[in-house]
């Protein structure tokens, strides 16, 4: 008779990824922060910039890693549940995976940390690149909680219209020129379609997502603290109350937010209250730049995506979010008063 262990993948049993593979990426980002680390030290009162990292790491692990269980939680009842055959059946057609990528979010509400783990799911399920990639950068602000904070944080003004709208534009955007440039075997890490739990009984699936989700929560966690520590420290040497009044012009303001977005850390339904922080000190177009592209990608969500995604992938999924943003947040600043 088949144990539960014979229907679960090797990859899901025992996940041994050799940390090589992305060990160089941390190392390069390591020694970009060093020098800006050590010229810290040598302020005269250190034990603060200290005290700010133990917070800011704390606050980010207890604000964002109930996101992440609740993720890997998705993830293997998605493997031990969902056969390959519903993505299968969906019309092939581009627009249509993207769009269902893009309201997948209210489905699965798991949040920045959340996210990657089910992404890597739906690519094992044989799911579009559409529909994932677009999952991917939509899903940690298409899903009722951040549409929730944010309408608290802005109510109707523009702000909350133009968060949606924009990031939910670039997503999809990105998600059509994915699918329509690249090939799985060129954007995925591992491409393979398992469907092998879905031969179990009801019970053991559900024991089997269950270990799924332990074995994942051990892959993903150790990225997880590795990017929530590089958020506290740039969060420690940029500090937004320091970095945001030295660029307040409508066009240098805006990569400075992406920035503070990016080094943030924070999750999509707290980031609209910090940026509310901001309302009438920097440029609209600006504020927008920050709820747009925080909740696209930081730093934390591309230190975990080394999993699931290959390096030149990656990057262009970074530049592409930085640059699509950025653009029409400089349109607003020179054209729409706030």
């Amino acid at each position: 008779m088949s144990t539960i262990s014979d229907h679960i993948p090797e990859t899901e049993t025992a996940p041994k990824r050799d940390l090589r593979r992305y060990g160089w990426w941390l190392l390069a980002l390591l020694i970009l922060i060093a020098p800006m680390i050590l010229s810290r030290l040598d302020e005269a009162v250190p034990s603060a910039d200290i005290n700010d990292f133990t917070t800011f790491f704390l606050s980010l692990f207890i604000e964002v890693f109930p996101f992440l269980l609740l993720g890997v939680f998705a993830s293997g009842l998605i493997q031990a549940f969902v056969p390959a055959r519903v993505f299968s059946r969906l019309p092939r057609n581009h627009l249509i995976h993207a769009i269902a990528g893009l309201l997948l979010g209210f489905v699965l509400p798991v949040g920045e940390a959340g996210v990657v783990p089910v992404t890597r799911r739906l690519f094992g399920k044989g799911a579009s690149i559409a529909l994932t990639i677009t999952f991917l950068l939509a899903g940690t602000v298409f899903n009722p909680m951040a549409f929730v904070s944010t309408w608290l944080a802005f109510g109707d003004r523009l702000f909350f219209v133009l968060r949606f709208v924009i990031s939910g534009g670039i997503a999809v955007g990105i998600g059509l020129l994915f699918a329509y440039a690249g090939t799985r075997d060129v954007i995925i890490r591992d491409a393979r379609i398992d469907d092998t739990a879905l031969a179990l009984t009801y019970v053991s699936r559900l024991r089997a997502a269950l270990r799924i989700a332990t074995d994942e929560l051990i892959e993903f966690g150790r990225l997880f603290i590795i990017g929530a520590i590089l958020a506290a420290a740039l969060s420690v040497i940029f500090r937004a109350e320091e970095v945001a009044p030295t660029a307040s012009g409508v066009v240098r303001s805006v990569p400075v937010m992406q920035w503070l977005a990016l080094n943030s850390g924070m999750n999509s339904t707290l980031d609209s209250f910090t940026a509310l922080d901001f309302v009438n000190r920097m440029p609209g177009g600006s504020i927008v730049a920050y709820l747009v592209f925080g909740a696209l990608l930081d730093v934390k969500t591309v230190v975990m995506l080394l999993l699931v995604l290959k390096p030149r992938a990656l990057i262009y999924l970074l530049i592409l979010a930085f640059l699509l943003t950025m653009l029409p947040a400089l349109w607003l600043n020179l054209n729409v008063a706030f």
